[in-house]
Formats: structure tokens, sequence, C-alpha cells
């Protein structure tokens, strides 16, 4: 009788956990992406965004680990906004990366549709809850293409090298002005009337090489300003005239903090996992299940 009573206590505590287990899943699984239609709001579960986004932002090419730390990116930073709003319900405009559908995703691999997907769900379930964090809490850990050669340094993220990417097809880029679309275009941002010379125009860089300010006669406007107004893929850029050409070159692809997911690639290619792509990335960082 004693026997059949112990095991009888064990089947009931065994439930009774199996039972608090799928609700803690349910908490877990909690968050999900609002997105706005013409039929309303639509609900997107996390783990699903995450899948489409993934396939959105990253080279299908690249390496199962580069997917898995940019997985911990996406999830970082869904769960910052809702953290920072105090919601579970995170709204798709705020996430700042868009998600492919399943119909999207089979339109962009194509015949290669179940391997990248397979890959992306991969990525999402292996890192599950895994997101990045800053003396206990949760920040912004950003992402972007490809760096000038090094990222950009931050109080909270250390600018690490990336010499590797100037190996890329996509490291340079030029853009030619007529020079006097050049002035009128510097004229109308900088509010003035007067004659704008490119080599009297200063660049004023960080110390990993991108622009900060453009400074021309005791003005200043971001390099991001100019960026948008040539539409050039980085802040990295230099201005040189060529006769009555204005040859602009940028370097890199993207903003240049946080990872470079061409490097991030790299690195798995060598064997690294997310961990050490992540830590290398965000030594100052943490990786905690949320």
């Amino acid at each position: 009788m004693a026997l059949a009573g112990a095991v009888l206590l064990f089947v009931c505590l065994w439930i009774f956990c199996m039972r608090e287990g799928r609700g803690s899943d349910k908490e877990v699984c909690r968050y999900d992406v609002m997105k706005e239609s013409a039929a309303g709001y639509e609900r997107i579960p996390m783990d699903e965004y995450l899948v489409g986004a993934l396939a959105a932002c990253m080279p299908e090419t690249y390496e199962p680990e580069a997917y898995k730390a940019q997985a911990v990116l996406l999830r970082t930073r869904l769960i910052l906004i809702a953290d920072q709003a105090q919601t579970k319900e995170i709204p798709y405009e705020q996430t700042g990366q868009n998600a492919l559908s399943d119909a999207q995703m089979r339109a962009r691999f194509g015949e290669n549709y179940e391997i990248n997907r397979r890959k992306c769900e991969v990525a999402v379930r292996e890192t599950d809850r895994m997101i990045l964090q800053y003396h206990g809490v949760t920040v912004e850990a950003p992402y972007f293409a490809l760096s000038a050669g090094r990222t950009r340094e931050s109080r909270e993220m250390t600018s690490v090298s990336c010499k590797e990417d100037v190996k890329s097809e996509d490291y340079l880029t030029e853009v030619s002005v007529e020079i006097d679309e050049f002035r009128e275009k510097m004229q109308e941002i900088l509010k003035t009337s007067e004659d704008i010379i490119p080599s009297e125009i200063t660049l004023v860089r960080d110390s990993a090489g991108y622009v900060e300010w453009v400074e021309w006669n005791d003005q200043r406007i971001s390099g991001e300003n100019v960026q948008e107004l040539f539409s050039l893929p980085s802040t990295a850029f230099f201005i040189e005239e060529q006769g009555r050409e204005v040859m602009i070159t940028a370097k890199g692809v993207g903003h240049g903090y946080g990872m470079s997911q061409y490097t991030a690639n790299l690195m798995a290619q060598r064997g690294d996992d997310f961990y050490a792509i992540l830590s290398y990335f965000f030594p100052k960082y943490e990786i905690v299940k949320k």
C-alpha cells in the first residue's frame, strides 16, 4: 500500500508539473506583433514574425549561425519595444524591420523555399527567448549589412574591426553628380544662396570613419542629411570635385552600429557559433532568456 501511495503521489506531481509547464510555455510565448491591414489588425505571433523578418533581412546564402545571431537581435528589438510600452502587443511599424509573409518567401526563394524557410525557423527555435541586455536592462542591439571597416562606438557598444568587409562587392559605391546639381542641393539643405565649393566643405568623422557632421562656412548639417540627399548607402563618404562633376564615394552599407551581417557570416563560415558572434560585436552585453 505504501508503494502504491508513493506511485500515486508521483503521478499526481508529474501531471501537476506538466500542466504548470504548459502554462509557462504559454506565458513565455505571449508576445504578438500587430500589423494593420484593410481588415483591421493582424495578430502575428512573435516567432512567426521573426521567421519572416529573418527571410527579409538576411542574404539566403548566409550561414545558419549568422541567422541565429540575427534572430537574437530581432527578438531583442521586439522585447525592448514591449518593455518600454509595457505591452504584449508590439506595433509592426515600430519594429523597424519588414517581415516577409509565407507567400512572399515562396516568391523570393523559389525552389529553395523549403531550405531557406527551415533555416529561419531553426534560427528562431534554437535561440528561443534569447535577447541581449546591458547591465540587466534590455537595450538597442542594432545591425546593418556591411561596415566601412569598423563598427561605430556608442556608450554601450564598442567599436570592433571588420576589416574583411572590404572584400564585399558592395563595399564601395560611387555617385557622380553634376557640379551645378551638387551646389543647388547643398544650397537648399544649408539654406544659403552663396556658391558652395566642394573643396571648402569639411567632413567631421567619428573614430570608425563615418561622417557625423558636414561643415561649411560656420554652418553644419549631419552626415545623415547628406546621405539622404544623395541616396548614399552609408555616412562613410568622401566628396571630390572632378571637373564639372562631383564624385561622392561611400564605404559600406548601413549605419555602422552593432553587428555587421557580412562579418558575422564570415565568422560563422570559420566555425564561430552565434554566441561567439554576438560576444564579438557586443562585448559589454550579455545573452539572457526573457
